[in-house]
């Protein structure tokens, strides 16, 4: 027996015993919360009980590494549907630990798909750049910054939608946010090396740089910390002279 016949045979006698009915809800979430989070299996079900998430509470979308690789793909356009379709007001980025996106790249699956079978003219007759494609990350805290960014900075997206940055404990499924305080310090990173720069005028156009800027204005933001970014017109320089 196959493990999808085994799915088959416990599903056939959970649906008889009527254990689904302490599940029955409608589409819309109770909490008007939707998480985006990882695929990865050790958050099948850690991921909802650690966030006190019980069935028919939040819209729960998961791909690999939590991302959202580009303004039209899946995951975002899921965030759209709940936000105009389901009434969500708030967004979850959780990302967690020791995630196998991380350090994620073409080479490893080239090598894998050629051993499988896959002909090589297949990888280079693709409608895409599959080194883009299948691009994981290389900071974990960066990654969920420029996610947040993303879904904040779209066309489409009000707003009035909050949406704030996690990292989950894949063992103990502790919840750390990324405050701030990261989110300068990334984006400085961004500024100084003149790298990202679709990171960050997403950053400028999302909303983000204002609160951050605000909070900077009423003293909230350490001292030691670089500013370079939070300067309106250096930022605005060096995006008008990438667009240029």
């Amino acid at each position: 027996m196959t493990n999808i016949d085994k799915v088959l045979a416990f599903n056939r006698e959970y649906v008889a015993s009527g254990k689904y009915r302490e599940h029955v809800t409608d589409k819309y979430p109770d909490r008007k919360l939707a998480v985006l989070s990882c695929m990865d299996t050790r958050l099948s079900v850690l991921l909802q009980e650690a966030l006190g998430l019980k069935n028919g509470d939040a819209k729960i979308i998961k791909n690999a590494g939590a991302l959202v690789p580009s303004k039209w793909d899946s995951a975002m356009r899921s965030l759209i549907v709940a936000v105009y379709e389901l009434g969500v007001e708030e967004i979850m980025v959780v990302a967690h630990t020791n995630c196998g996106a991380c350090h994620m790249g073409f080479s490893h699956f080239k090598d894998e798909m050629l051993r499988r079978g896959i002909p090589e003219e297949n990888l280079t007759s693709c409608e895409t750049d599959l080194e883009e494609w299948l691009e994981g990350f290389h900071d974990t805290e960066a990654s969920v910054i420029r996610t947040v960014i993303a879904i904040k900075a779209h066309p489409l997206m009000p707003a009035d939608i909050v949406v704030r940055g996690f990292i989950i404990d894949s063992v103990t499924g502790e919840l750390s946010e990324i405050d701030r305080i990261a989110r300068i310090r990334e984006m400085e990173k961004l500024y100084d090396s003149g790298s990202g720069l679709d990171v960050l005028s997403g950053y400028m156009s999302s909303g983000l740089w204002q609160e951050d800027y605000e909070a900077d204005e009423r003293g909230e933001i350490p001292r030691d910390i670089k500013r370079g970014v939070l300067s309106q017109d250096g930022l605005y320089n060096l995006l008008q002279e990438h667009k240029d």
